[in-house]
């Protein structure tokens, strides 16, 4: 039987991954490199350069966030646990909300203006140092939008810095990338960019349902790992 701790991070990563934000950069990318010209070779690699700027900038925050929990002490950890698992929650019933009434209220998105620094970005000449910057500024400005799940993550790891829960860490972000990987594989192989925006565009109001059951879900685990009825550390 798997560890808990592990099925928490198998369980989060991979319904976050699909998330639609970091995909569309992604698709947004792809597209404007294929559509100057460029050989499917060169697609594969600034894609690539771009997933794995995220996903360094996934393992290094999420370690140093983990290390600096553990250097908290453990009534202040609790209480910030407490303050967390609540917000998840919250963050949770928002998106439950846009998956009934889109566009109503408040919602949790990326800032308007990273969107448009984000859209230039993708429109400037294609190359690696672009590329990484793109995947450094996503991973930036994707916080609000994208990392409940993983802040949710590491607060049930926290309070406990080691190889073992940096291990989770690490295997979150590599699952957490996994999908856009696949799909950049496809693209590359031949795939229409145009059949995954159509995909991302049906399923985006699924994936808000999915997101904010998890979160609700995560929230309440934060809140009673931390008065102790459950252990992930």
């Amino acid at each position: 039987m798997l560890d808990p701790a592990i099925m928490l991070i198998l369980v989060t990563a991979l319904v976050s991954a699909f998330n639609p934000y970091t995909f569309s950069v992604l698709l947004m990318l792809s597209s404007v490199i294929y559509g100057r010209g460029h050989a499917s070779g060169r697609v594969f690699g600034l894609g690539l350069a771009y997933i794995l700027t995220i996903l360094g900038m996934s393992i290094l925050g999420g370690a140093a966030l983990l290390y600096l929990l553990s250097l908290l002490p453990m009534i202040a950890t609790n209480y910030l646990a407490l303050g967390v698992g609540i917000l998840i929650v919250c963050a949770g019933l928002l998106e439950i909300k846009d998956f009934f009434w889109y566009g109503q209220g408040i919602s949790i998105h990326a800032p308007h203006l990273a969107v448009k620094n984000i859209k230039s970005l993708t429109k400037m000449r294609p190359g690696i140092g672009s590329a990484i910057t793109l995947g450094f500024f996503v991973a930036v400005v994707s916080t609000p939008s994208s990392s409940a799940p993983y802040f949710a993550t590491i607060t049930l790891l926290g309070g406990n810095f080691s190889v073992d829960t940096v291990s989770l860490i690490v295997l979150y972000s590599v699952l957490f990338v996994l999908p856009m990987l696949i799909a950049l594989i496809a693209i590359a192989s031949g795939a229409k960019v145009s059949t995954f925006m159509r995909w991302k565009e049906e399923a985006k109001g699924k994936l808000r349902l999915g997101v904010g059951l998890l979160l609700i879900a995560l929230g309440w685990m934060i809140i009673l790992t931390t008065g102790g009825v459950l252990n992930f550390r």
